[in-house]
């Protein structure tokens, strides 16, 4: 070993390197449930929005134009490793369930604008509606963290809104719970 070369080794190396992994760890879990619960009630009526889609036409959608169907609504950015992770299962779940009425739609928060979004969903390969937003449909639908999802029932009503990366399943159980409702 060189002298003014070395790095900590042995078990001090080994220490520090577990004490930041357990800080990172700690920092995660507090950052993801210090948001848990400000997300609007179940029951409560799904704010109107409405936002551009990124798909090069200039066209926007809105809340109105998804009556009827089952809406997973999900705040995301480019940046946000959780939220890529939470769009691949978002993306089997548009595939499995778009024909049974389920509408999956994806709002990056994040500051890009409409042709980036479009780029960048087709390099990921994500087939459902992706668009931007302004800031109104984040601020409407208080979000704080990304990811921030929301399942909407047919009546216009959120079934549930969760903070932070949502494992599949739990999507899917939520949009079973809207399916279920007439």
């Amino acid at each position: 070993m060189v002298a003014g070369n070395a790095r900590p080794e042995g078990r001090a190396g080994l220490g520090r390197t577990l004490a930041i992994a357990a800080l990172v760890v700690v920092a995660v879990w507090v950052g993801s449930n210090l948001f848990r619960g400000r997300t609007l009630p179940a029951g409560a009526a799904a704010p109107a929005f409405e936002v551009q889609l990124a798909d090069g036409s200039g066209r926007t959608v809105s809340l109105a134009d998804l009556s009827g169907q089952v809406v997973v609504l999900d705040f995301w950015a480019t940046t946000c490793p959780p939220c890529l992770r939470q769009m691949e299962g978002l993306e089997t779940l548009h595939r499995r369930l778009k024909e049974r009425g389920v509408a999956v739609l994806g709002v990056s928060v994040g500051g890009e604008g409409a042709d980036d979004i479009a780029a960048f969903a087709k390099r990921r390969n994500v087939g459902y509606p992706m668009a931007v937003d302004d800031g109104a449909a984040a601020q409407a639908y208080r979000v704080a963290a990304l990811p921030t999802l929301y399942v909407i029932g047919r009546d216009g009503r959120i079934v549930n809104g969760e903070v932070g990366y949502a494992p599949p399943e739990a999507i899917e159980e939520q949009v079973g719970k809207a399916l279920g409702k007439k």
